[in-house]
């Protein structure tokens, strides 16, 4: 049996070792003033660990093969698979004390990044202009007005009835107006753009896609005006 006995186990300890192998990816470490450091950086072995885990902190690899676990408090960003993260330092008591990792989805005269936020509540988007200094945030949710219609739900005498409260009716609409009219004083000096959300070609859902014209648009615009000099 003992001739068995030692190749099975040698399988057993390949297996364990394999199973609990670290994955790397090179990518950077932004420091202060925009100095970066190649790092290589922990893969997580599912995506949504990664999705999670990338937005809390990030695990670099040191020199003597350790894993060294950095916080937004620690760092400026990181880059990790094509994908660039900022730390935003704690905005909130919602938020962890060592910050936030937000995900950059534009850059350029307007930077958009993303939150996928906590787990009660939503998304939320961080935005500025190259001219502001502090981040406004933009709730990922739908923004939605809810009002009563009708009378169900009260009694003779107008007051609450407990037993009919289960009959009330509400009208939900989404408050896509509210959106395109922040947006449009956001980005008044951007023709393009304006006139897109005035023929609602943009709606709520568009954040993104506004954001990359608003870009493409200025960048279009100073090459026209560098080429005429």
């Amino acid at each position: 049996m003992m001739r068995f006995f030692l190749p099975i186990v040698g399988l057993l300890i390949f297996l364990f070792d394999y199973a609990n192998a670290q994955e790397y990816v090179e990518g950077k470490i932004i420091i202060a003033q925009g100095d970066t450091i190649i790092s290589k950086l922990l893969k997580h072995k599912s995506r949504k660990q990664e999705a999670q885990e990338s937005f809390l902190s990030v695990q670099v690899q040191e020199a003597n093969g350790t894993l060294k676990t950095l916080y937004p408090v620690d760092i400026v960003g990181y880059v990790k698979g094509g994908e660039v993260f900022r730390s935003l330092r704690p905005i909130s008591g919602d938020y962890p004390r060592t910050g936030i990792f937000i995900k950059q989805i534009t850059r350029g005269r307007a930077e958009l990044y993303y939150h996928p936020g906590l787990p009660t509540g939503g998304g939320k988007y961080f935005f500025k202009k190259s001219s502001e200094r502090e981040f406004i945030v933009w709730d990922g949710q739908i923004v939605s007005k809810v009002e009563q219609v009708g009378n169900q739900g009260r009694n003779a005498e107008g007051s609450n009835d407990p037993e009919a409260m289960g009959r009330l009716q509400f009208k939900i609409t989404q408050n896509t107006e509210v959106f395109r009219e922040y947006f449009t004083r956001y980005f008044a000096d951007c023709p393009l753009v304006v006139n897109k959300l005035k023929v609602n070609f943009y709606s709520d859902g568009d954040i993104k896609s506004i954001f990359r014209d608003y870009n493409a648009e200025g960048e279009r615009i100073s090459k026209t005006l560098s080429s005429s000099k």
